[in-house]
């Protein structure tokens, strides 16, 4: 195995996973702000629709 460096190939894995890493934060990141959206939007309806069925609720 002429050229095999265990140094560099220990390196470039880690720089992988580093890489790996940061994407998957990025994909989390995405994810809490769509269901944070959602669930913002779903409690604003119920809001409304409370609002309209039960207008002496003070909301």
């Amino acid at each position: 195995m002429l050229g095999f460096n265990y140094d560099s190939f220990k390196e470039a894995i880690k720089k992988v996973e580093q890489e790996n890493y940061a994407r998957l934060m990025s994909d989390i990141e995405k994810v809490k702000a769509f269901v944070e959206k959602a669930l913002a939007m779903f409690l604003e309806s119920n809001t409304n629709m409370t609002q309209v069925r039960y207008p002496s609720v003070g909301l």
